[in-house]
């Protein structure tokens, strides 16, 4: 008799080796967006320094002009963010789909559709996105490793410090957008001043939740691709 549908080793294979190809464009592109993030960010801190020293000194014809750059890179950075959002998503849910095909018996119930949904549930989304996460990271790390009984806290880390910065740096930026107007009237300077500053120590969280994501995009990455390598018999 033939082999049961979906256990040809040939077409499994095959299965893995497409999957892992989309994944490395993924892969690159996820780290070409979070690096273009960090990028922004250094230049909104540099702004956000310069602007601060403007206002501190009075100096309202410059401060206006300088807040307008400050007002544009704080939108180019949000719709970046957004944009490095959705690829991680899709270079994630390549090394998940890469995963399920390698070991076909460990598909989560609600299956692929689901993975992907729960990202976008507001509050459950808090705690499936890490609970996916540590999935996909256990099945990937070898047996007995450290990387899989103790792995929990790097991911767990990576998941909070990347959740509070973003939240910190949406509240900055519409605390940011409240003040400017006291920029375009000459008028509460000390609100101006502690919105920029609150800006700065955000973008501070920004580029440390980037360079956690960039860590787990390489390392789970990693784990994935020595896991989908032939064993030595």
């Amino acid at each position: 008799m033939g082999q049961p549908v979906g256990t040809d080793p040939a077409a499994a294979g095959r299965t893995v080796a497409a999957r892992t190809a989309d994944g490395r464009f993924w892969y690159a592109a996820a780290l070409a967006l979070l690096a273009a993030d960090a990028g922004v960010a250094l230049w909104l801190l540099g702004r956000q320094i310069h602007l601060h020293g403007l206002v501190t000194g009075g100096a309202w014809d410059a401060a206006l002009r300088d807040e307008m750059w400050t007002d544009n890179l704080l939108d180019v950075l949000r719709a970046l963010t957004l944009a490095t959002v959705i690829v991680f998503l899709l270079w994630f849910q390549s090394v998940r789909d890469a995963t399920e095909a390698r070991l076909p018996g460990r598909r989560e119930r609600g299956g692929r559709s689901w993975s992907m949904i729960w990202w976008f549930v507001p509050v459950v989304n808090l705690w499936m996105g890490l609970r996916i996460t540590l999935d996909v990271w256990s099945a990937n790390a070898a047996e007995g490793s450290r990387a899989r009984s103790a792995g929990w806290l790097p991911v767990a880390g990576w998941w909070v410090l990347s959740m509070y910065a973003l939240t910190r740096f949406e509240d900055a930026a519409r605390e940011f957008d409240e003040a400017s107007s006291g920029v375009r009237t000459g008028e509460a300077a000390a609100e101006m001043r502690e919105s920029l500053a609150h800006g700065m120590a955000a973008d501070g969280w920004y580029l440390a939740g980037a360079a956690a994501t960039a860590a787990l995009v390489v390392c789970l990455t990693r784990t994935a691709r020595r896991a989908a390598s032939p064993r030595p018999r």
